[in-house]
């Protein structure tokens, strides 16, 4: 029985696809680390996103990080991490939560370690070559009546990433307005410091499909001789 798994596991091996070479976007790499754009949190602008463009075959975003350093308030800032489709015709989010993390809180409240780094798993989230999207913290839906904000990580620098934009919503405590406002920007306000993780999956071939069916049936088969 322990050679039948080992050669059925060389067969699923083979008969599934592999992980190709994985995408990144990461305008993180020519960040100084002290740029920044505030203030993020509670109690007024909610909502800190960046759009981006899915190209190529490198379509499941598996992670995000950004970087967020606390103001000195009464309290830390408390978040969670999405991923939306992005209608940039009307500068808003669109249609259902594609992703959403388990809130999280900053840390420091303002202590001199500086920004935080903050990595989001997406899981390999599946998404549309030739798409937008917006990736965004809110702090929306999560006040406790606390102040507290936090300065994030910035390029300010229209030229770090060509096929996206940050945008923000002072909205508060109200995540409805995710898809039926417009959301900001500006010109001088250029990308978030970011890094995202993508891959892509081959599609198996027809003839790796028929060797592993032909395994399993050979497994089938060796298991009903031996009930026999």
């Amino acid at each position: 029985m322990k050679k039948i798994n080992v050669l059925l596991a060389s067969l699923l091996l083979a008969g599934t696809s592999n992980l190709a070479n994985a995408g990144v976007i990461d305008t993180a790499a020519g960040w100084n680390g002290s740029d920044n754009i505030f203030p993020f949190g509670e109690s007024n602008t909610g909502t800190y996103g960046q759009t981006f463009l899915v190209n190529g075959t490198d379509t499941q975003l598996n992670s995000w990080t950004m970087y967020l350093d606390d103001q000195v308030n009464s309290d830390f800032v408390d978040f969670a991490f999405y991923v939306m489709d992005w209608d940039s015709s009307t500068s808003r989010a669109t249609g259902s939560v594609l992703f959403q993390s388990s809130a999280v809180s900053s840390t420091n409240n303002g202590g001199a370690d500086g920004m935080e780094e903050f990595t989001f798993n997406t899981g390999g989230l599946n998404l549309v070559s030739g798409n937008d999207y917006v990736a965004f913290i809110s702090a929306s839906g999560l006040y406790d009546g606390l102040n507290g904000t936090a300065v994030v990580g910035s390029r300010r620098d229209e030229t770090a990433y060509a096929d996206g934009s940050f945008f923000w919503q002072n909205n508060g405590n109200d995540k409805s307005t995710w898809t039926t406002q417009g959301w900001s920007s500006g010109s001088n306000y250029g990308d978030l410091a970011f890094t995202a993780n993508f891959s892509a999956v081959d599609v198996p071939e027809p003839g790796s499909l028929a060797v592993l069916g032909l395994g399993l049936a050979g497994l089938a088969f060796s298991r009903r001789r031996k009930q026999a």
